[in-house]
């Protein structure tokens, strides 16, 4: 587990509950400046994760670090890690410049400006209404500036989209992109696989607390699991298209005038020179690769 790679390692990682184990020996690695999604379905055991990482509970065996710092030994890192975890609580009665000055303070961090960090999230003009009074997407937002109340090197978020609309996920998306900017490690955990699929470049995926992949979204999604997807100048060229595909091994359908080939994302330009030898071309040629969604039921079914 290198400290200089990884903002988050975890080697052996279990907790038990009682009889129960919640999670099973995970080993992962996030590395500094990724955007990382941790992927799993409810009971998996990503929040209990989160919580040994933050240190609220304590491991039952195996070890982590965080920010190069081991997890047995949380001062010397929390005060960079910033989190949101299953939803925001704030006094509905005090403005969201209170709030953020109170969490301030109860962090030891006087100097923090209350109105930057709602500018970062876009509340600007509403520093100073109620918090009671905030739509459910500005309770998401006020919850991540307090998160980034410390400034810090690793940003967790708990389902930072649960419960919004599709203009309220589209803003937090937007947002998290942007504070990813800078460099910030930002993990995320969530159920909406669509939208992690748009900004993680890393992916953690769990069930039933043990480890299903950790790695690149290319690694996952990339590669050799691309379909290959194909339109001829002429559609009466689209049999012997898959006839040229079928003689390579290449597993073919044919839908709505395109020639889907299963996983030969990676032969585009082959496949084209095939075509020209046998003098049919090519009006489209793309790639196609499966879903984030459809990857992790594949996944979950082989495991």
């Amino acid at each position: 587990m290198s400290d200089n790679t990884y903002a988050i390692s975890v080697e052996g990682l279990s907790k038990n509950y009682g009889a129960r184990r919640s999670v099973s020996a995970l080993t992962f690695n996030v590395p500094y400046g990724s955007i990382c999604g941790f992927v799993g379905p409810n009971g998996s055991g990503k929040t209990t994760t989160i919580r040994m990482l933050l240190s609220l509970i304590s491991t039952t065996s195996g070890e982590g670090r965080v920010l190069g710092s081991a997890i047995s030994e949380p001062m010397k890192y929390l005060d960079r890690v910033g989190a949101m975890i299953e939803g925001p609580a704030f006094y509905p009665s005090m403005s969201g410049v209170e709030n953020l000055r109170i969490f301030a303070q109860m962090g030891g961090l006087r100097g923090t400006d209350p109105n930057s960090l709602l500018a970062q999230v876009g509340l600007a003009e509403r520093g100073t209404s109620k918090y009671k009074t905030y739509s459910l997407g500005m309770k998401q937002r006020l919850g991540i500036a307090a998160a980034l109340i410390p400034d810090p090197e690793l940003l967790i978020l708990d389902e930072p989209t649960n419960g919004l609309d599709p203009n309220g996920i589209h803003e937090i998306r937007e947002l998290i992109m942007a504070l990813a900017q800078n460099g910030r490690t930002i993990f995320i955990s969530s159920h909406l696989l669509s939208e992690l699929e748009v900004i993680c470049d890393y992916f953690v995926m769990l069930k039933a607390g043990e480890l299903m992949y950790a790695g690149f979204k290319e690694g996952l999604l990339g590669g050799n699991n691309c379909d290959l997807i194909a339109k001829p100048e002429f559609g009466v060229d689209l049999a012997n298209l898959a006839n040229i595909a079928a003689l390579r091994g290449l597993d073919t359908s044919i839908r709505d005038g395109f020639l889907h080939i299963e996983r030969a994302g990676e032969l585009a330009a082959e496949f084209n020179r095939w075509a020209c030898d046998e003098e049919i071309y090519l009006q489209s040629l793309t790639t196609s690769s499966p879903s984030l969604e459809t990857k992790f039921f594949e996944m979950s079914a082989n495991q």
